[in-house]
């Protein structure tokens, strides 16, 4: 495989992953659209605390990326970068936490920390399994093992988000507003 044949199947790859953000996020604004949450609703607070999970995904992703450009040394190898991208994402995850501890308008929450990390350790174990680098490459059983383990790291991170949706879902059907 040349490097422009490589080129042109990262790219597929980039323009694959891109359509398919895309295609959550209008499902979810198509979703969301049939219901209107107050501020102050409880599904609110739940959405407001799983944008923790991409938010830090996207962190570790740029930290991923700083590394292996940066002038870092032994952390440009791998498996360094992933780590110094888990760090650094879960200090930053952790200072902003802290931040709030001490702020009048926002609370500080262990869980947000939790969602922060798993955010973290989810994109860049499917990255890993995905990645140059790809962890097991000749054991399959290994990379299925760690996207199953990171997508049910994320199930449970976004367990009080469904579980809170669906108990408002019911409610208004039992009790709807007149």
């Amino acid at each position: 495989m040349n490097s422009d044949q490589i080129r042109s199947a990262i790219g597929g790859r980039i323009r694959t992953a891109s359509a398919s953000i895309l295609l959550v996020i209008l499902l979810l604004y198509v979703i969301m659209g049939g219901f209107h949450l107050p501020r102050g609703s409880s599904v609110y607070r739940e959405i407001e605390n799983a944008a923790h999970i991409p938010l830090f995904a996207l962190v570790a992703l740029g930290a991923l990326h700083l590394l292996r450009a940066g002038p870092f040394g032994p952390l440009r190898r791998f498996p360094w970068d992933y780590l110094g991208a888990l760090v650094s994402a879960s200090g930053l995850g952790a200072l902003t936490e802290l931040r709030q501890f001490y702020s009048p308008t926002r609370d500080a929450d262990f869980n947000d920390l939790g969602r922060d990390i798993i955010g973290a350790v989810v994109l860049l174990g499917v990255h890993l399994t995905t990645g140059r680098e790809r962890l097991g490459r000749g054991s399959p059983g290994v990379r299925l093992g760690v996207q199953t383990l990171c997508a049910l790291l994320l199930l449970a991170a976004l367990a009080p988000l469904i579980l809170t949706w669906a108990a408002s879902i019911d409610r208004k059907g039992r009790f709807p507003v007149i």
